[in-house]
């Protein structure tokens, strides 16, 4: 299932400190807004062997602390107003949709976002992992957003690096607003 590349917004992650990373690795994607929905596509190329998967649980599960692993990641805000929403995806099945009242503040599970629909595919040193998320309930779709776009990733030796499209601190914090830095259009 892809988005109409008209509305995609393409991105390429970066590592917070390069050197923690799987040597290689590279991590695109794109992501765009459908009718009541939001589907992000996430590409991870390289060598997958070096890289932590969580174990699959049954049918989309939801869960709490999934950025201690190796975990896709979403953040959702409308211009102009300091709430937003940050977005878990495990390659597991896990997930989870918080809302925050401002900068990492009143954190609570936002309960009008249901399970998404994903789907994972590996092959020799690519991972593809999509998903669409039913937004519909919290964000009407003649609303723009702006998206910041992140992941987690644990090796085999325990590093854990940080991703995102860019690190606008001096530690890697995915919840700073001027990291939101794709503009999803209001959609008919």
């Amino acid at each position: 299932m892809e988005i109409e590349k008209s509305s995609a917004c393409c991105f390429q992650l970066r590592s917070f400190t390069p050197g923690s990373a799987p040597k290689g690795l590279k991590i695109s994607g794109s992501v765009g807004r459908r009718p009541g929905s939001l589907h992000i596509e996430y590409r991870v190329e390289g060598d997958l062997h070096r890289i932590i998967r969580p174990m699959p649980v049954p049918g989309p599960t939801r869960r709490h602390e999934l950025w201690r692993q190796t975990c896709f990641e979403f953040f959702l805000g409308i211009q102009g107003e300091s709430a937003y929403w940050e977005g878990n995806l495990s390659p597991c099945g896990a997930w989870n949709v918080y809302r925050f009242s401002d900068h990492r503040q009143e954190m609570r599970e936002e309960n009008a976002v249901g399970g998404p629909v994903c789907r994972m595919e590996a092959e020799r040193g690519r991972l593809l992992f999509s998903c669409t998320i039913d937004i519909r309930d919290i964000c009407k779709d003649c609303i723009p957003l702006e998206a910041g776009i992140a992941c987690v990733i644990e090796d085999f030796h325990g590093a854990v690096s940080y991703w995102a499209v860019d690190h606008c601190g001096s530690k890697p914090d995915f919840h700073d607003r001027r990291s939101f830095l794709l503009k999803l259009p209001a959609i008919a």
